[in-house]
């Protein structure tokens, strides 16, 4: 992750290992080469996550990111490692056997099903919730089969770490993200004390909503990595825009600018969407 300097090469990175399927080539004798194909699960780790807030929701939907938050796993890494080496391949090797053996697969169908629609029926995705659910039956199988400690992974161990429906919205995440943007950046949608805008003009904010120049929320929309078209279907269904008829957009003259300009008419969150804090309490 860290020889990647471009964010949205993540999204790809996930996407392409997820496919399970490689890139069509063509053959040097005419027809395509044989197709390289997998189904595994791909473990990694880096210095930071490998989403962020304007990840798309297929690649969010599709990666379990766990925060060791600064704790120690192991006591002795090197001892650890070299346990690793010398028995590497010799549970894997006992649980597929094992597996065979006792003929198990109808029982990890239901051990999985059963997984699966408890953690479905929560907040996390459906597809979140299959990922997970097949780690937990692994886990519980590998327990069963070869550790017999008792200590297999629960769902409440999971569960914090899967994707809520709204995490995964990314237009919903860009709505969050306009309304910082106009937060953060006041000087732009109002004058100055000398009746003068600081820099561009980007818009201007009205009661509960802020008008964004269309131009310019284009431009700020692509920039942060989202899709300004997507994200304007998404607002008039939730009712988070005003508009005229036919059009996503609204005109309007700005203050103290003449001309009028096509603006995108956003409704910014209030207290009641959910809890502000001001100046150290909760409302």
């Amino acid at each position: 992750l860290q020889i990647i300097k471009e964010r949205k090469d993540h999204d790809v990175m996930i996407h392409r290992l997820c496919e399970g399927a490689g890139k069509g080539r063509g053959a040097k004798a005419g027809g395509l080469q044989k197709l390289q194909t997998w189904r595994n699960c791909t473990l990694s780790t880096g210095e930071m996550p490998i989403t962020n807030a304007t990840s798309g929701g297929g690649a969010i939907n599709r990666v379990i990111e766990i925060d060791c938050k600064g704790i120690k796993l192991f006591q002795d890494g090197h001892d650890t490692v070299l346990r690793l080496s010398k028995n590497y391949g010799h549970a894997g090797r006992k649980f597929i056997e094992e597996i065979m053996n006792q003929n198990l697969f109808v029982t990890i169908n239901d051990i999985q099903s059963s997984f699966y629609d408890q953690l479905a029926s929560g907040k996390s995705t459906e597809k979140q919730a299959q990922a997970a659910s097949m780690i937990l039956t692994a886990d519980t199988l590998a327990e069963m089969l070869i550790f017999h400690d008792g200590l297999s992974l629960t769902m409440d161990d999971i569960r914090p770490y899967l994707v809520t429906k709204d995490r995964m919205d990314v237009n919903r995440r860009a709505y969050e993200w306009i309304a910082d943007l106009v937060a953060s950046n006041p000087q732009r949608f109002q004058k100055n004390q000398y009746s003068e805008y600081s820099g561009e003009c980007w818009g201007e904010v009205v009661g509960d909503s802020v008008y964004i120049i269309k131009s310019v929320f284009d431009r700020v929309l692509k920039e942060a990595g989202f899709n300004g078209d997507s994200f304007l279907s998404w607002a008039k269904r939730a009712e988070k825009i005003e508009y005229n008829e036919g059009r996503n957009t609204k005109m309007r003259r700005l203050t103290g600018v003449g001309t009028p300009a096509r603006c995108v008419c956003v409704k910014l969150p209030d207290e009641f969407d959910e809890q502000i804090e001001l100046n150290g309490d909760f409302e």
